[in-house]
């Protein structure tokens, strides 16, 4: 008999490895299996491993995996396998030039984009949110964004985008209008000089 491992968690994601760490139930566990699901496909592969931490390797940008492991006791039987740990790998950077037009909502997983929450400041520290920005319902190609308050702080956030090695100057453009609370632009909308 023997025991699960403990405090089993995953870091240093990228777009296609991340680090998995845990603290064995004993100094004398001679190795462990993981269990690594690929969410999408609902794949398990299963890996024996011998030290830790573990670097998985060869993952699936922006894609949701989960991982558990068991403790093999070295007599031919294993530990119960610990509950799942869950994480995303992140985007590949999009080249230029990029173009969203938002006919689709840009924040319905997996995406991505990322909706974070704060104020900015020299040191500020986003966090992430699952509200403030939504896809629009009334005019199909816009996101939108409610400002009721001078305490709202939602920021849509695109992809990482490749600029190259710097060689090339590129520009950025958002078009954006400002209209009444819960009413639409007109189809298609028309714009104040100071909305582009």
């Amino acid at each position: 008999t023997c025991f699960p491992p403990t405090e089993v968690a995953i870091s240093n994601i990228s777009t296609d490895q991340a680090d998995l760490n845990f603290t064995p139930a004993s100094s004398g566990d001679p190795s462990w299996y993981m269990m690594l699901k690929d969410l999408t496909t609902n794949i398990t592969d299963t890996t024996q491993i011998f030290t830790f931490p573990h670097t998985l390797l060869n993952l699936t940008s922006n894609t949701n995996y989960s991982v558990s492991i068991m403790t093999d006791c070295g007599d031919g039987s294993f530990s119960d396998v610990t509950n799942s740990v869950t994480f995303r790998t992140n985007c590949l950077p999009v080249s230029v030039p990029y173009f969203e037009n938002f006919s689709s909502s840009v924040v319905t997983e997996p995406t991505c984009w990322t909706r974070r929450e704060g104020f900015l400041a020299d040191t500020s520290i986003l966090i992430t949110s699952t509200s403030g920005w939504a896809h629009s319902t009334t005019l199909d190609t816009a996101m939108r964004f409610n400002i009721d308050a001078s305490t709202d702080k939602h920021w849509l956030i695109t992809p990482p985008i490749d600029l190259g090695d710097g060689s090339i100057q590129y520009q950025v453009e958002f078009d954006a209008v400002l209209t009444a609370y819960a009413s639409a632009p007109s189809n298609p909308p028309t714009y104040d000089s100071d909305d582009k």
